[in-house]
């Protein structure tokens, strides 16, 4: 049960990302560069399960305002 579970979320998590990504048109919704490797953020952690897949809770981030903003800023980046 729990690996289907499991193989449950990542499927969820694959379907999350393209939606969170495809929203933003793969365009950084920080910096506006445009790109195809265009990755989805979790505004509040997904360890928040009814969080996890709402899509509002989601933002399309280049890998360097992924790294650089969101995860070693996260204060600034709330704000």
């Amino acid at each position: 049960m729990k690996k289907e579970i499991s193989k449950l979320k990542k499927e969820n998590d694959k379907i999350w990302s393209l939606i969170i990504r495809k929203k933003a048109n793969f365009t950084c919704e920080m910096c506006g560069t445009q790109t195809n490797k265009l990755e989805a953020h979790h505004i509040f952690s997904r360890r928040h399960i009814l969080l996890r897949w709402d899509t509002r809770n989601g933002i399309g981030l280049c890998y360097y305002c992924h790294l650089q903003r969101a995860h070693r800023e996260p204060v600034e980046f709330a704000e």
